[in-house]
């Protein structure tokens, strides 16, 4: 009997909890309704970042990092970014190009107003890809041919720049056959555009006329870009 005379004094309780909740128009505060998530992009698209808040009263702001923004939405300073807040409670950050500089964990926050606690979103991580940049063989960067004695050794140099993550590099003959032997890959971070630079290395003795070509591929990019053959 005690047992059930708790849970019926809990749903009592409870019922005058959401009795009171619909006479006052539910939670009172702000609150927020859609938060931002986790979310990759492709260099060069649009991103939007969501972020709803209901009863708002203060104003919005985002942060990079933990540095904010500002309040502004047209976000002065920053020319790619801009807030929608064209509907009361939207607080939508837009990208435009978003960059591999635009990644970084972001929030969205509301400053306290008229009594109403500040408030802030949980985290969410942007992340931004990019394509191999179109690899070349730089020994025929002038030209597309390159004249050598019979069985002298050659050096040659595929590159492929500007990619995210970092690109693959494959060489293949005229028959389309993969080139595995004698090779050296290396991959360079470019700092300033947070992108790297994939540099393969092939020595070989040909003992014919060959026409080769070098392909950059990468794991978030599986199509191939083919150099000029």
């Amino acid at each position: 009997m005690k047992m059930f005379k708790g849970r019926t004094e809990a749903l009592r309780f409870c019922l005058v909890l959401q009795m009171l909740r619909d006479v006052h128009g539910g939670p009172r505060g702000q609150y927020f309704v859609t938060e931002p998530g986790d979310v990759t992009g492709i260099a060069g698209d649009h991103l939007v970042l969501g972020c709803r808040v209901a009863n708002m009263e203060g104003k919005c702001q985002w942060t990079k990092d933990g540095f904010g923004f500002g309040t502004d939405p047209d976000l002065p300073g920053y020319p790619r970014l801009s807030m929608d807040t064209d509907m009361l409670g939207d607080c939508n950050l837009l990208i435009f190009p978003v960059l591999p500089e635009d990644e970084g964990v972001y929030t969205c926050q509301v400053s306290g107003e008229q009594g109403m606690d500040a408030i802030k979103s949980d985290t969410a991580q942007v992340t931004v890809l990019v394509p191999p940049g179109q690899p070349y063989i730089k020994q025929a960067k002038m030209t597309d041919t390159l004249e050598v004695l019979e069985g002298e050794e050659v050096v040659l140099d595929c590159e492929s720049t500007g990619a995210k993550p970092a690109a693959e590099v494959q060489w293949k003959d005229q028959n389309g056959k993969r080139i595995r032997a004698n090779l050296l890959e290396t991959v360079h971070k470019i700092s300033k555009s947070k992108t790297y630079k994939t540099v393969s290395t092939m020595k070989m003795k040909p003992l014919e006329n060959m026409n080769l070509t070098c392909s950059a591929f990468s794991d978030a990019f599986k199509e191939p870009r083919n150099s000029k053959s």
